[in-house]
């Protein structure tokens, strides 16, 4: 069952950024919770196996011990979802006391399977330590959040002048379009930092040439800036092209092909006939094919592309590379172009009387008065609730007022925002503060 939410939240994980269904939302949430909980419970038994002879255990009790480490790599989410909300970043701190207890017992559980006088011990400490580097990465991922929203760095403050040398030095005339979009969004990102809490620092001018954003790309340069932002809060994308992170991530990947390969030697004429050996088998396929696959979208995300567009890592013919890559991210979708609506003058927000089987089993169980209020109003708005696409015009007509707002402001801290939005408008005049 853990294994079924990791593959949930892998292929899923990522579209709750652009796909507006309550279902699918609700199906991401739920398989987040319940991963590391089916984790536990499935520990709490394996610590359970009961072994017959300590010193030689049997094959079944050792295929038992393999299961282990594997659930210890459930516990570190997929790349698309480190996070659900941002109250979850701030459980960083529990979530490596979590890791180092669950390791313990792992390490616990492979110690009493240990035989060393069979293949098994080389496929333990494989998958133990891909189990345990995993794992770091997400616990890492969470950490990293929660310190720098909260405390400032010197390195923070310097990160405009260290990204806007390396920018600097681009080519710019190899670089097409859709490159320059997503490094100027980065430097807007590395610059402005708008997922911080206490960011008091702001760059001297909005007026530089690397903040100054075109009219036309404005609102697809702003999509790729708060994708950015996405990637830092709630998943691990930011940490997977550090040194570090990417040694991590392809040695967890080689323990695991290591394992599988070794296993496969092994137990190569018994695959159709034990069924515990074709289960531990498909899992390990299943394990080793998830953490590849999520290897494979690596390169097209665009924390890639900006780590790739490194004048000291760039390699001739990596331009074309990199102009194919930003392409194919753009076409990604990043968010669902649309506006929740809920009419409120809609008489079925209040109206207590429903045509449906739902409403009438809501209205025979009102004992439970509060609790059915509330659900019922739940269901009322998901079933009028309803998105608009954005149409272009609104748009232009948003980046026009933007430009207004900005002239009025010349460069002010934002101390009169209701009166410069009102003089913008040509509505100052008509309207006097109370």
């Amino acid at each position: 069952m853990s294994f079924a939410c990791q593959i949930i939240l892998t292929i899923f994980g990522s579209r709750r950024r652009y796909k507006t269904s309550i279902i699918m939302k609700d199906v991401i949430h739920i398989a987040y919770l319940l991963s590391s909980y089916f984790v536990t419970i499935a520990l709490g038994k394996l610590t359970d196996v009961q072994i017959n002879n300590p010193d030689r255990p049997d094959y079944i009790t050792e295929l038992k011990g393999v299961l282990a480490p594997l659930l210890l790599m459930q516990l570190g989410n997929p790349d698309s979802i480190t996070a659900y909300s941002v109250e979850d970043d701030r459980l960083s701190i529990r979530q490596m006391l979590n890791l180092f207890v669950r390791a313990i017992f792992v390490f616990c559980i492979l110690i009493r399977c240990w035989d060393s006088s069979s293949p098994f011990p080389f496929l333990y400490f494989s998958l133990f330590a891909a189990g345990i580097m995993r794992s770091a990465l997400t616990v890492w991922a969470l950490m990293s959040v929660f310190w720098k929203r909260l405390n400032v760095s010197a390195k923070d403050i310097f990160d405009e002048e260290v990204v806007g040398k390396l920018f600097n030095k681009l080519d710019r005339s190899r670089c097409s379009i859709e490159h320059q979009i997503i490094l100027k969004a980065y430097y807007r990102f590395a610059c402005l930092k708008p997922h911080f809490t206490n960011w008091l620092y702001h760059p001297e001018s909005l007026a530089k040439s690397q903040l100054i954003v075109d009219r036309n790309l404005a609102f697809i340069t702003a999509e790729v800036e708060l994708a950015f932002m996405y990637d830092v809060l709630y998943t691990k994308q930011p940490i997977l092209y550090e040194p570090l992170g990417l040694i991590c991530r392809f040695t967890s990947f080689l323990c695991l092909v290591s394992a599988l390969c070794r296993f496969a030697i092994v137990f190569k004429g018994a695959f159709l006939i034990d069924m515990y050996i074709t289960h531990t088998y498909a899992l390990l396929i299943g394990v080793t094919a998830l953490e590849g696959y999520q290897i494979v979208l690596q390169p097209f995300s665009a924390w890639a592309i900006v780590a790739m567009s490194n004048p000291e890592r760039n390699r001739p013919g990596g331009a074309r590379l990199l102009n194919f890559l930003a392409k194919r991210y753009m076409k990604q979708k990043r968010w669902s172009n649309s506006v929740g609506q809920l009419d409120l003058v809609d008489h079925r927000l209040y109206h207590h009387e429903w045509s449906c089987s739902i409403g009438r089993f809501l209205k025979h169980l009102r004992k439970i008065e509060v609790t059915l209020r509330k659900l019922e109003v739940t269901w009322r708005r998901y079933r009028i609730h309803f998105h608009l696409k954005i149409p272009s015009y609104l748009k232009e007509l948003l980046v026009e007022n933007i430009e207004k707002f900005d002239k009025i402001r010349d460069k002010k801290p934002f101390m009169e925002r209701g009166n410069w939005t009102l003089e913008a408008a040509e509505l100052s005049s008509n309207v006097e503060w109370t």
